[in-house]
């Protein structure tokens, strides 16, 4: 089975970074103190439109949530990014990552 997701936004509009943080069980939760949620979002020409922004808890437990207001500005084509989690500190510190992309149309 194919499947294809297609994630195109039309430019001047916000596009809304969602991440569900889940445990080892697979249940929705909050990140940890000391801990953040951060994202960064780059245009195809690598350029960062976004870095290391951090993400607002939107739904309790562990859904966050970053707009991205995009504008007339912004170059139309493809989009990567990376949402990343850092729980702890020091020696017990860890980090999760996620990536994804999206299309300005």
């Amino acid at each position: 089975m194919a499947i294809e997701v297609i994630t195109k936004f039309v430019n001047k509009t916000t596009v809304r970074v969602i991440a569900h943080i889940k445990n080892d069980a697979g249940a929705l939760t909050n990140i940890s103190s000391p801990g953040s949620i951060k994202v960064t979002i780059t245009d195809k020409e690598g350029t960062p439109v976004a870095t290391a922004e951090d993400m607002e808890l939107k739904t309790d437990p562990g859904i966050y949530e970053y707009p991205q207001q995009t504008t007339a500005d912004y170059v139309k084509g493809e989009y990567r990014g990376e949402v990343w989690v850092v729980e702890g500190e020091g020696a017990g510190e860890t980090t999760s990552s996620g990536f994804f992309s999206f299309t300005l149309t």
